[in-house]
């Protein structure tokens, strides 16, 4: 008996211990990789991006815990509403983000197959006078 809770204690201190070295996400830091006709917007709090333009971002997670994830982290964006935001992905942690209808929607960020944030986005009107040069 003593051995099977000896046994039973050493496999929940491995357990415990693989926990407290994985990343815990805690938000990411979005890189805008495209100038847009109008003023966008990527945090991890919000995103705005215009109707009829495409947002083309860089999305790398978080850590709160001081283990930063790796480059295996498998991330992905999914929009709570199709008609209204269109989500592409790109290579590894890039999207395109292309506003289909002026509203609110959500942005759903994906770690691992996990749900991890659900983003608020903004599709706003695009500016009618176009790029300033």
């Amino acid at each position: 008996m003593k051995r099977a809770i000896k046994t039973t204690m050493a496999l929940l201190a491995v357990a415990i211990g693989a926990t407290a070295c994985a990343p815990r996400y805690d938000g990411f830091d979005c890189r805008m990789l495209n100038e847009t006709p109008t003023a966008a917007l990527c945090t991890d709090s919000r995103i705005e991006v215009a109707r009829g333009e495409a947002l083309v971002v860089r999305i790398s997670p978080v850590s709160e815990s001081r283990t930063e994830f790796d480059d295996n982290v498998t991330v992905e964006l999914r929009t709570g509403d199709n008609q209204r935001l269109d989500v592409r992905p790109g290579a590894g942690e890039e999207f395109a983000l292309i506003g289909l209808t002026v509203g609110e929607t959500i942005t759903e960020v994906w770690i691992d197959g996990e749900l991890e944030d659900e983003i608020v986005t903004r599709i706003i009107a695009a500016d009618p006078s176009g790029p300033s040069d």
